[in-house]
This record gives C-alpha cells, structure tokens and sequence, in this order.
C-alpha cells in the first residue's frame, strides 16, 4: 500500500515495521539469562535482513560472494570512519551545549 502510494506521487507514509531485536539491549546485557537458547535460535532463523538476503540470492540480484564483499567494504569503511574520529582534536569544552538548545532571539 505505501510502495503504490509513493508510486502515484501522494507524498511519504510512514510505515510501522515490527522486527525482532536479535541482539541484547546494550553490552551491559546478556539476553541469554532472561531468554531461552532455543528462542534465541527461533528467532535468527527468522532474521529479517537474512531472510532477505536469501531471497536476493534466490532471484539473482545478489551474486555468489556478494554479501560478503559488501559487508567487507562496510567494515573498511567504518574503520576508516573510526581512526579519523579518534586522530580528531578534542572539542574545546566551551562549545559542549552549542545546538543543543534553540539559540535566543
């Protein structure tokens, strides 16, 4: 319904998409003391970007290799991302609350 109403110009639509959280809440958690190994396991099988995936696969728009070369790039990327962050000046102190808040008039 929303792909034919962004087909036909009618402006956004927001859409509410559930997904299952595979993951714990943060690093401090470990889902594994509140939840089953086999409802863990359930529920990756059911992974929503893997599902897609296949299914990419299946219709050969992924090629053999794909996946994994995309997600290499991902990584190199980010690496790259984190080393300038960390080669950054530290901000001056002074400018911690800068657009943070609505500027007077």
């Amino acid at each position: 319904e929303a792909t034919e109403r962004a087909r036909r110009g009618e402006g956004p639509t927001l859409v509410e998409a559930k997904v299952l959280r595979l993951t714990s809440h943060s690093s401090d958690d470990d889902q594994r003391r509140y939840r089953s190994l086999e409802v863990l396991e359930e529920e990756k099988q059911r992974d929503g970007v893997l599902r897609f995936r296949a299914q990419l696969e299946e219709l050969g728009v992924l090629k053999p290799g794909d996946a994994e070369e995309m997600r290499a790039e991902l990584v190199r990327e980010l690496d790259r991302a984190l080393d300038e962050a960390e080669a950054a000046p530290q901000p001056d102190p002074d400018t911690v609350l800068r657009h943070v808040y609505a500027e007077d008039r």
